[in-house]
């Protein structure tokens, strides 16, 4: 016959190996988890953080021109109290010295020809309702 711990082992095998088969389910990202961004598509809450990645970059650098982003390599978000964005991105420096221009201005067209290039991570929280913005990791190489 069998004991009572060899009938729970088996049930909790069977609930395992059909956990395993369920179609989808291996699919969908977890609740409260990182999703990707369609980095492609226009969407409000990336851009926004693009915006404070950047203008946050450029005010810890040292770098005496403004840098810009040239490339999304690639994005995800995550639900928390706020939205959090761990963005992958190319930038390239211009020919626009801090000093002398307000980044808004300055653009993707006023590279240097000697634009040094860099990739860099972003991890940025944003709060919309809020109105709080914060660069929370910035690392390039």
């Amino acid at each position: 016959m069998f004991s009572i711990w060899k009938v729970s082992l088996l049930f909790v095998v069977t609930l395992a190996l059909a956990a395993a088969t369920i179609p989808g389910k291996k699919d969908r990202p977890l609740l409260g988890g990182w999703r990707a961004v369609n980095v492609t598509q226009k969407d409000r809450g990336l851009q926004m953080a693009l915006t404070v990645a950047i203008r946050e970059h450029n005010v810890a650098s040292n770098d005496k021109f403004i840098s810009v982003i040239s490339n999304v390599i690639q994005a995800r978000r995550k639900i928390v109290s706020g939205v959090l964005y761990d963005l992958t991105v190319q930038t390239a420096q211009t020919a626009c010295r801090k000093s002398n221009s307000a980044p808004e201005n300055c653009s993707e067209n006023e590279l240097s020809r000697l634009s040094r290039h860099k990739k860099c991570s972003f991890v940025v929280y944003l709060v919309p309702w809020l109105k709080k913005e914060e660069l929370k990791q910035n690392s390039c190489a």
